[in-house]
């Protein structure tokens, strides 16, 4: 007996697979707002804060959502397993064969089986509610949200029911009543015969299907596969509705993309999800070629979308930036930024220091963090504004400097720069998670599944990349849309305005680091000797190419500053790889004319550009990179400035791992080792590369000191792109914490040598 219950669960595992996924995925994704060992760090950390600080309008939104997903998987169970049963070659039980009736069928005869597939959604409920700002908001937009989805779907049942009246879907009457409406009994009928008629045809000639798809005696398709087909179009509508409505900068936005909570676009997402993947595993599953037949679909697809005469005209599957041709302009060379130290107007005559920033990838967390402690050294170091001179930053650290930057050209000083310093920060910390998830469910679920016919400045990508800029312009009373080339910073950099920013992006293809940059180029000596002008020498990538080396050769293009950023953010799956689209800027009307690059001399425009904590996520190495290309101009012995501070901001602290199992390290011990040996190479590499410089200063730098100070939070916090209250107030209090508050106060002892601070007053300097 026991035997025979396991073969019949392993049949219905079989058949019911995309069932049990998409359940797994409704029921457990809400428990990621908890750390538990059962789950990897990264989930919580990616998904978990998409659950929390609920009110009653992002409680309507997920409940919609939530309940739109849960019974899409109810009502796609049945039908597969009622298509199963009417097969040929049913894997599973049919009761009806033994004068029993189907339990989870359509139509449904058990009250309970509605009641089981609800509870899918106690997690979802139970977290949203727990974890909400106020519960009672939070629990009655559920119900609201709850109750719509229900309609929408008794809708469909209804108007089934208004063609077909003896068939019924659910194990009540439809909430509409009988059907009285003749017009939708007439729109419904006229469904069911177009339908039916398509499938008669496509099945009178392969015989595929017959038996559970038609009914013989009525000529009709099934009441049970109509009503999927309907119910697939009715999720199509709502879906197009949905996206219509709150489509950014469009004339039928009527909500804002930010009002909703980035879970209800996951959910969202899972619906069509849902009804597609079902669709097909429940008529295609049994010839074994469902992946296969996803393939050969989508190769064929992306090859004639990414074909450049599809591309050109109507769009493909390509994620694009913009490239700017910006003419050969004055050129910014590494040694330019030294020369504006002289005259950085300081408050009083002594030589000028030299500060360069550092700035670390790690989500939204990282930006928080980074624009913390610039903003608290220019509150604590009246000079910091004049003497720091370059910032290298990777991923969030870039977007977290790209606030702090954009604030500079006219609050330099440290008293007038404090008073707005709190809006930097929380710009910088504000969420970006909700435009992002709302480009994955709709813009991008669309280009994944149609690769043809796409618009290219509408993906998930380009929507973060104008949500920053739309808050930066409103915040500098800017228009929203206004570009910022980089290359046009260049006169505030030599006049020491500006301090210039490397934005650090990888190549997807090569795996070299590309430093975006206002600068016309970080190139410096090789001292390898004779060899590096040997033709038989391998190339050396001893130091990072510009975007516009990389993309033209020379110094004759750049990219809007929340472009670069967008780049240098391009996170696992967040935002999309891509590659370049040289755009021209019509002024009059702000419409941009992109073409693809030329396959010859613009060959590596093709390439795609991602991450660059892959490369490098402390933005060190490209640091030195530049203080190394500045000093060969240099005279050692009269450096315009008197002494070197590296400033290291990193947004998690090095955590040391607990030993792995026996069964982990066998399975997953090569990918755990090589993702672990990752991040410590790196942060060896730069330690290295730092420790180098400064013996090399010892050695050569005619008595000019060179200190690190490294800032770190004191926990490891959450990778995601969105931030709680209490994570927000964990960002603000690290700044506090005995390690930070030590290292401001080495950092001000050094710079300040003449009027060292001690702890107590630590708090009078900042």
């Amino acid at each position: 007996m026991s035997g025979r219950c396991i073969q019949r669960a392993l049949a219905y595992f079989s058949v019911l697979r995309p069932s049990v996924v998409f359940g797994l995925i409704v029921f457990c994704l809400p428990f990621t707002a908890y750390e538990f060992s059962v789950f990897p760090d990264f989930l919580n950390g990616t998904f978990g804060n998409m659950f929390v600080e609920y009110r009653l309008w992002d409680g309507f939104w997920f409940g919609l959502a939530l309940f739109g997903a849960v019974w899409a998987v109810m009502l796609t169970t049945c039908l597969i397993l009622d298509t199963e049963r009417d097969g040929q070659y049913g894997l599973v039980y049919d009761p009806s064969k033994d004068g029993k009736k189907r339990r989870v069928t359509v139509p449904m005869d058990h009250v309970g089986v509605f009641i089981w597939f609800t509870l899918l959604s106690l997690p979802g409920i139970g977290v949203v509610i727990l974890k909400a700002d106020t519960r009672p908001g939070a629990a009655i937009g559920l119900i609201i949200g709850g109750c719509l989805a229900y309609l929408l779907m008794d809708l469909g049942a209804y108007l089934i029911r208004c063609g077909q009246q003896d068939f019924r879907v659910f194990p009540w009457k439809p909430f509409f009543g009988a059907p009285t409406i003749s017009r939708l009994a007439s729109i419904s009928r006229l469904f069911s015969k177009i339908l039916s008629s398509i499938t008669w045809k496509i099945i009178s000639h392969t015989h595929i299907g017959r038996k559970y798809l038609f009914d013989e005696e009525k000529k009709a398709i099934k009441s049970d596969h109509l009503f999927a087909a309907w119910s697939l179009m009715e999720v199509a509508v709502i879906y197009w509705i949905v996206y219509r409505i709150l489509r950014p900068d469009s004339f039928t936005q009527l909500f804002d993309i930010e009002d909703v909570p980035p879970a209800a676009f996951i959910y969202a997402l899972l619906l069509p999800l849902i009804w597609l993947i079902s669709g097909l595993w429940a008529h295609i599953s049994r010839y074994r070629i469902v992946l296969l037949s996803a393939i050969l679909v989508g190769m064929v697809l992306y090859g004639i979308g990414g074909t450049r005469v599809v591309e050109s005209t109507i769009g493909g599957p390509a994620h694009t930036y913009d490239v700017f041709e910006t003419g050969k302009k004055d050129q910014l060379l590494p040694n330019d930024i030294l020369a504006s130290l002289k005259s950085s107007g300081l408050s009083n005559n002594k030589k000028p220091h030299l500060i360069i920033v550092a700035a670390s990838g790690g989500g939204i967390l990282a930006a928080g963090w980074t624009s913390k402690v610039l903003c608290e050294l220019h509150r604590a170091y009246p000079d910091f504004g004049h003497e720091l001179r370059v910032v290298s930053a990777v991923s969030g650290g870039s977007a977290g400097a790209a606030h702090y930057i954009s604030r500079l050209p006219t609050e330099k000083d440290a008293a007038s720069f404090c008073d707005g310093a709190e809006g930097v920060i929380a710009n910088a910390m504000e969420t970006g998670l909700a435009i992002t998830a709302y480009g994955v469910a709709f813009p991008d679920f669309r280009r994944a599944l149609f690769p043809i016919w796409t618009d290219e400045d509408f993906d998930r990508g380009r929507l973060l990349e104008r949500h920053w800029r739309k808050r930066s312009n409103i915040r500098l009373k800017k228009e929203p849309n206004n570009l910022a080339l980089l290359s046009d910073f260049r006169d505030e950099i030599r006049t020491g305005g500006k301090p210039v920013v490397i934005f650090n992006a990888t190549v997807l293809e090569t795996g070299e680091n590309i430093a975006i940059t206002p600068l016309s180029t970080l190139k410096g000596n090789w001292f390898g000797g004779a060899t590096h002008a040997d033709s038989h020498s391998l190339e050396r990538h001893y130091y990072a190419k510009t975007l516009s080396e990389f993309l033209v050769g020379e110094d004759r293009t750049s990219i809007d500053l929340w472009t670069a950023v967008r780049l240098s953010a391009t996170f696992s799956y967040v935002s999309p790889a891509a590659r370049a689209s040289f755009a021209t800027l019509n002024p009059q009307d702000n419409t941009v004319k992109r073409r693809i690059p030329n396959d010859d001399k613009e060959r590596t425009g093709l390439y795609h550009l991602i991450d660059g904590g892959y490369h490098d996520n402390y933005g060190v190495a490209t640091a030195i990179n530049w203080l190394v290309a500045a000093l060969e101009k240099e005279d050692m012995s009269h450096l315009p400035f008197d002494r070197i501070a590296l400033i290291e901001i990193r947004a998690q602290p090095h955590a040391h791992q607990k030993a792995l199992g026996s069964w982990t390290a066998a399975w997953l011990g090569p990918l755990l080792g090589l993702l672990n040996s990752w991040d410590l190479s790196q942060s060896t590499s730069n330690d290295t590369a730092v420790n180098r410089m400064m013996n090399y200063f010892k050695e050569k730098g005619n008595g000019v000191p060179f200190e690190s100070f490294v800032f770190v939070p004191a926990e490891k916090g959450p990778l995601s792109w969105h931030l709680s209250r209490k994570q927000k107030e964990f960002v603000e209090n690290s700044w506090k914490t005995g390690e930070n508050a030590e290292r401001l106060k080495d950092f001000l002892n050094y710079m300040s040598p003449s009027k060292p601070i001690n702890a107590s007053h630590q708090e009078e300097a900042y």
